[in-house]
This record gives C-alpha cells, sequence and structure tokens, in this order.
C-alpha cells in the first residue's frame, strides 16, 4: 500500500483542523498579551514564551 493510499480524507481533515486550533490559539495567547493589565507573573513569562513557541501559546491561548 502506497504513502498516498493511506493518507485518507479522514486524516487530512483531522490534521488541517488540529492545524487551524493551534493557530487560534496561538492568537488568543497574543490577544491576552496584548490586553494584559497584571504585574509581570510565571503566567505572563509562559505566555511571551509561547509567542515564539507556538504550540505552548495555544495551549495557553486555549486552556489559561
Amino acid at each position: 500500500m502506497s504513502f498516498l493510499e493511506k493518507f485518507t480524507i479522514g486524516y487530512a481533515l483531522f490534521i488541517i483542523t488540529l492545524a487551524i486550533l493551534v493557530v487560534i490559539g496561538w492568537v488568543m495567547n497574543i490577544i491576552d498579551l496584548v490586553t494584559w493589565k497584571a504585574e509581570i507573573t510565571a503566567e505572563f513569562i509562559i505566555r511571551v514564551a509561547g509567542i515564539f513557541v507556538p504550540p505552548l501559546g495555544a495551549i495557553m491561548g486555549w486552556f489559561i
């Protein structure tokens, strides 16, 4: 079975959906960081690091 046969439409949709969710979470992290009104905390530092490490930014954007 070749690679193209294994690469099904369902798998492609899963990867595209996951990528879209990561981008949305990363943008939400940046928006939270721009509107930050509190003092500098560990969460703030992790959010700044999340700008340069998109998976971390996506997690911070969606869950924290």
